[in-house]
């Protein structure tokens, strides 16, 4: 330990290890953006009649995972989030500062107030409609 409150290591870990999530998540859309602007670069090039049903089934095979994968992403952020505002809330830790002001930057309201505006609700909204939407050509092919 560096400091002689453990709990101060714990939360430098939590904001490291939230951070890492965000990371994550972001890397993640990246590629999925990558993937799905080269299949719509094809289209536009070759058309849906010319495109085979597999490339259909691994588009929507990747937009699950990446679904699955944000889902399991959210999960650990908001647990780490919480256990980090639980060690704030049981007064175990002493930053001198007012730690309601930084525990508020912990919580989103969303894009105008409305919370299934959050980003963590965004990719999973992102990711879903791309999953039906590929499911969708696969089957109606």
């Amino acid at each position: 330990m560096t400091n002689g409150n453990p709990f101060i290591d714990i939360l430098k870990e939590n904001l490291l290890f939230m951070r890492h999530q965000e990371t994550q998540r972001m890397w993640i859309a990246n590629v999925f953006v990558a993937i799905v602007v080269g299949f719509l670069a094809y289209v536009g090039k070759n058309g849906l009649a010319n495109i085979s049903w597999y490339i259909y089934l691994a588009l929507t095979v990747v937009s699950l995972l990446c679904l699955l994968i944000t889902f399991k992403l959210n999960h650990v952020f908001v647990k780490t989030k919480d256990a980090t505002k639980e060690i704030f809330d049981s007064g175990k830790v002493s930053l001198g500062l007012d730690w309601k002001k930084y525990t508020v930057t912990l919580e989103s309201e969303g894009i105008w107030g409305k919370p299934f505006l959050s980003v963590r609700w965004l990719y999973i909204a992102l990711y879903a409609l791309f999953t039906l939407y590929f499911l969708a050509l696969w089957i109606f092919q």
